[in-house]
């Protein structure tokens, strides 16, 4: 009695103490009280005593209750759906006469039937794909497949975006069914920056296949080289490894990046491989190269380059690049 006499005479002293009576009503299970709380005249206190209490088990009456609330109190009941996993009355919900930004928002904590059914028409809606995907990657991968099979670049480009915040869960369910769709219907520039945040997964799946997709000629390289491509270019076979250098020549910082992330033993065999099929004998490595190779492929690129009749008469550069060199060479010439 003189717990439940306290706890009144907090609540009635302002609506901060009444919402500690609500912490603590929900700490004691007093659900009574919670009841009484949910009728306060501070809509915040009553808020949050309606959060604490069950909700009722009753799915008609859940769903009544929704369709009569207020929209602040429409949201706090759609995570108390979602947490509970009232997944018959989110069924109910998608289906009623709602908003279609809200169905959208209820589609997260409904069934998977569900989600197959109304995806297709409210998929640029949904407020929070990757919890949308987390929960139901199935459907979210099915619809990605339907969107840009056969679509036309910019269509695939909007679905690859669209499918972008969620990738790195779709590709946890299915790696595969995910390179499938790359290689058949990818982006118009092949990977998307999603894709490259998440080609470590793809390498691991498949190295092979991932690095088809990064020496692709439609790619065009970004400013950085993915994090997922540095830590997993061990998993490449040596031809694989030819074939991105190659991907990445046209580009020193890009190409010493990848060298770099090679055993110091691979990267001269992969730095020839690179480059065999062009001439370069006019080509003036920069120093993230000439670094990341091996001396013996340093010592004869930088020879090369001081050879250039050009570089001859540019004292500057010519010492740059005889610091490449063996020292008692460098000091000779």
């Amino acid at each position: 009695a003189s717990l439940a006499s306290l706890m009144d005479g907090l609540a009635a002293h302002s609506d901060y103490h009444a919402l500690l009576t609500v912490s603590a009503a929900a700490a004691i299970a007093d659900d009574d009280r919670l009841h009484g709380l949910a009728g306060h005249p501070s809509p915040r206190v009553a808020r949050a005593a309606q959060a604490r209490l069950p909700l009722d088990g009753d799915t008609a009456a859940l769903v009544t209750r929704y369709l009569r609330a207020a929209p602040t109190d429409r949201r706090l009941l759609r995570r108390r759906l979602a947490t509970e996993r009232r997944t018959g009355v989110t069924d109910a919900l998608v289906g009623a006469d709602l908003a279609d930004r809200e169905r959208a928002g209820l589609l997260a904590a409904a069934s998977e039937g569900m989600v197959t059914t109304y995806l297709p028409d409210l998929a640029d809606l949904v407020p929070n794909l990757p919890a949308l995907t987390a929960r139901h990657p199935r459907p979210v991968l099915e619809h990605l497949r339907t969107q840009v099979t056969g679509a036309l670049g910019p269509v695939r480009d909007h679905w690859w975006a669209w499918a972008g915040p969620a990738l790195g869960l779709l590709i946890a369910h299915d790696a595969g069914a995910v390179l499938d769709l790359l290689e058949s219907s990818g982006p118009t520039n092949v990977l998307t920056p999603p894709v490259e945040r998440s080609l470590g997964a793809l390498i691991r799946h498949d190295a092979h296949r991932a690095a088809s997709l990064i020496a692709h000629p439609d790619r065009v390289p970004g400013y950085a080289l993915p994090s997922g491509l540095r830590a997993h270019a061990r998993l490449f076979t040596p031809a694989d490894r030819v074939r991105v250098a190659r991907s990445l020549r046209d580009d020193d910082r890009l190409l010493a990046l990848f060298l770099n992330a090679l055993p110091p033993s691979q990267r001269l065999a992969v730095f020839d491989g690179a480059v065999s099929d062009i001439n370069v004998a006019q080509r003036i490595w920069d120093e993230g190269v000439l670094s990341a190779l091996p001396r013996a492929g340093r010592y004869r690129e930088a020879r090369r380059i001081l050879e250039l009749p050009h570089l001859r008469g540019d004292v500057q550069q010519s010492l740059f690049y005889r610091g490449f060199l063996p020292a008692a060479e460098a000091r000779n010439l």
